[in-house]
């Protein structure tokens, strides 16, 4: 399969919402629960989106992973760290394929274009943060990423473990 990253642009919104939606749906199918899943909105994801690609494209970077036909099959997102991490200066947000594409080296290629592109803007040190159920944490570490930092979080009023991965460039 021939991939394309590039950057995403405010008209990819929709498509980036709907890899999003899907890939929660099928990534989180067995970690959270069904009512939170079924209440995803394709619509409220690309308005987020929009905005995101739009009002704050300056401080969050996304790329879009674009199969032959030009459709857009996975996603990453990343900018500063959001939290005031004392060590960590960068973050990788998200990165969300769709399940049919899992697998074939398209999430590498899209962390990999987004670390290195932080790294140009000089974090020298980027946290990913993972649902510590979610299988995807092995991705990371297979990237190079160590566990530095844990917390809990609130997801549709239920509370879950989630796990920081840290590379340090």
């Amino acid at each position: 399969m021939q991939i394309t990253v590039r950057p995403a642009f405010v008209e990819d919104a929709r498509a980036i919402a709907a890899v999003h939606v899907a890939s929660w749906r099928t990534t989180y199918r067995d970690i959270l629960d069904e009512e939170t899943l079924s209440q995803l909105s394709v619509e409220r994801r690309t308005a987020g989106w929009r905005t995101s690609l739009s009002e704050y494209a300056e401080k969050n970077v996304v790329y879009v992973a674009e199969d032959e036909a030009g459709e857009i099959v996975g996603f990453v997102s990343g900018g500063e760290e959001r939290d005031g991490d004392p060590e960590f200066s960068g973050e990788l947000y998200a990165v969300y394929l769709l399940k049919e594409v899992q697998g074939l080296g398209i999430g590498r290629k899209l962390a990999t274009t987004l670390l290195n592109h932080l790294y140009t803007l000089g974090h020298t040190a980027i946290l990913v943060w993972v649902l510590e159920q979610n299988p995807a944490k092995h991705f990371y570490a297979a990237m190079g990423a160590t566990p530095v930092r844990e917390r809990s979080i609130d997801i549709s009023n239920a509370e879950y473990r989630e796990l920081g991965y840290g590379w340090q460039m």
